[in-house]
């Protein structure tokens, strides 16, 4: 009788821990749906609706999991995002992709995929910060990691190689940065084509980084396809890369002496802005002010000066007058 009193016991218990594991399980997913959701919001630019999801996945966590769980490490890794793509002040970002990357670590493990992804991320935060020496190690780690996860013929790979490519040419290493360019470029258009938002993203990089060389002819060819791409192929001009690129361009014909198509596109570009982020934005001020420096090679001083003015009020708008690009925007009135 005592014997079957404790298989009894054992069974219930057992029973229980079956339960509690299911229940567990339910949670976990409901997790993943939501932080999904978050993603693509984020991705679409919704910050506030992207936030609200993450909130309801923090408020199941809490309340039926545990901080010490890889469902709370994706919370804190997705609200570091949302920030990140969101936020000007960039250390609330770094504040909780830190907390990721704990509890990632403590719960599983460093050679993780999950690890890994918190590591490029957070990189990719230190280089917008422009503080690319800590960038740098988080993102040669993440990169050693997915080698060994994925394999190195795969688009997060692609992806720290972009990123490394992107901290030496803000280094002005070149030629690494280059190398690490073509790369990653090479990889995406294998993995994922290249009528790809991503693979526009690297022929951005590259022609910016043959700006920077002095190959302007390259630098052309490859900000030409981006642009192919993005109005024959994808259909968005909208997208911030395709912004990007004119930018740039326009920056190009300005420095060959090509000054009316450097105009013609910042005309447009800020055309563009206006209509999908409006005036009050750094970006937009930028592009005013690279307007005002062609007007200037042109010897058009009056109408120079009345854009790096409108330039200047936006800046101290959205910037502040410490802020060191309100402080340029002096120098060159000056």
């Amino acid at each position: 009788m005592k014997k079957i009193t404790i298989l009894l016991i054992i069974i219930s218990i057992q029973k229980c821990d079956l339960f509690s594991q299911n229940t567990d399980t339910t949670f976990i997913h409901q997790v993943d749906s939501l932080v999904k959701i978050s993603q693509e919001l984020t991705a679409k630019r919704n910050y506030v609706a992207a936030l609200e999801f993450n909130t309801k996945v923090e408020k199941i966590i809490l309340e039926n999991l545990s901080k010490e769980s890889a469902s709370y490490g994706k919370y804190c890794h997705n609200y570091g995002k949302i920030l990140e793509m969101s936020v000007r002040d960039k250390r609330e970002a770094e504040k909780w992709y830190l907390e990721a990357l704990d509890v990632r670590k403590r719960v599983l493990d460093t050679d993780h995929f999950d690890y890994a992804s918190t590591l490029l991320n957070l990189g990719s935060l230190y280089g917008q910060m422009g503080n690319f020496q800590k960038a740098e190690p988080f993102i040669l780690e993440a990169k050693e990691v997915f080698k060994r996860k994925v394999g190195n013929e795969n688009p997060v790979y692609a992806k720290c190689l972009n990123n490394l490519g992107i901290i030496k040419m803000e280094t002005r290493n070149y030629e690494k940065a280059a190398e690490y360019a073509l790369e990653a470029k090479d990889i995406r258009l294998k993995t994922i084509g290249k009528n790809t938002p991503e693979y526009c993203g690297n022929l951005f990089l590259l022609g910016k980084i043959y700006y920077n060389m002095t190959y302007y002819e390259k630098a052309e060819i490859v900000f030409l396809e981006a642009i192919d791409i993005f109005t024959n192929q994808l259909h968005d001009q909208g997208h911030p890369f395709y912004v990007n690129v004119l930018s740039m361009l326009s920056l190009l014909y300005d420095k060959t002496g090509e000054y009316g198509k450097a105009e013609n596109i910042f005309l447009e570009n800020l055309e563009r802005l206006e209509k999908t982020t409006g005036k009050e934005t750094e970006q937009y001020a930028g592009n005013l002010n690279n307007l005002a420096n062609l007007y200037m090679s042109l010897g058009n001083f009056e109408k120079a000066e009345a854009i790096f003015l409108e330039a200047l009020e936006i800046k101290k708008k959205v910037l502040g007058r410490k802020n060191q690009f309100y402080t340029s925007s002096l120098q060159n009135l000056g």
